[in-house]
């Protein structure tokens, strides 16, 4: 073997291996060179004419990569949503729906509460009426789109258990928890037993999410006049002034009859 064939030596001969094509295209060189393969430009662009013409065709679509990550980030958002309003919102009232009590209410009473959701506008939403007929559901259905579409929080209470929490001592909620959330549901607010404290603290709510257009949602088995009674005229006005009030009656739903219409 002469030093120039032991020098340049021949690619590995495997079947479409890129040696093959080397060997191809080295097939013009002048052998007596010194060992260095030579190849012209001709070669080289016959070369990647020839393995473009093996490759499989692919079409490529486009892709908007701003569309891709609003997509993915608008779904991340929306599944986040759903798992703050599980956290927040009693297990029963998960799957309400706006719709759910529209056959309850009468057309003038349904249009107040679906102008109430799409844009509360500061207002508070007073829903009175009898035991059952669908209160609780119809003031968390309400609060839905604002905290799925418009990233609202939103957070319910029993109205007994919210004063609870408050109480001196409880690691639950504090006061700022309370008045800076979004949209507050006090469900049953009639039910509070009258006392300084419990008065007190009830205005001290209410008053604070007034003063900062913050809309309180309340629910109650009486009327606006007894409400006022009960809750005293401070608190009433500032639920009351400027408030969305509805009545529900009807038979108690809770034992399966249809939702009323009023």
């Amino acid at each position: 073997m002469s030093a120039h064939e032991s020098t340049r030596g021949g690619p590995v001969a495997a079947s479409g291996s890129p040696g093959d094509e080397m060997a191809d295209d080295r097939g013009g060189a002048d052998s007596e060179h010194t060992g260095l393969m030579s190849t012209s430009l001709d070669a080289l662009m016959s070369k990647a004419q020839r393995i473009a013409a093996r490759a499989p065709s692919m079409d490529v679509a486009e892709i908007g990569l701003a569309d891709d990550y609003d997509g993915a980030a608008g779904e991340l958002l929306e599944d986040r949503r759903r798992a703050t309003w599980r956290r927040s919102i009693p297990q029963r009232f998960h799957r309400v729906a706006l719709e759910d009590v529209k056959d309850a209410l009468s057309g003038p009473v349904w249009d107040q509460l679906a102008d109430w959701s799409r844009n509360h506008r500061g207002r508070n939403l007073i829903i009175g009426g009898s035991i059952g007929p669908g209160k609780t559901h119809a003031a968390i259905a309400a609060c839905l789109d604002a905290h799925m579409n418009r990233g609202m929080d939103v957070r319910f209470a029993p109205a007994c258990e919210l004063m609870d929490h408050l109480r001196p001592g409880s690691d639950g909620l504090t006061m700022a928890d309370i008045v800076d959330v979004d949209l507050l549901i006090i469900d049953d607010v009639d039910v509070l037993s009258a006392s300084a404290w419990t008065d007190e603290r009830l205005y001290a709510i209410v008053n604070r999410r007034w003063l900062e257009e913050m809309p309180t949602i309340v629910t109650s088995n009486l009327g606006p006049g007894d409400m006022q009674s009960a809750l005293g005229p401070r608190v009433y006005s500032r639920l009351a002034g400027g408030a969305v009030v509805i009545t529900m009656t009807g038979k108690d739903r809770r034992f399966g009859d249809a939702l009323p219409k009023v």
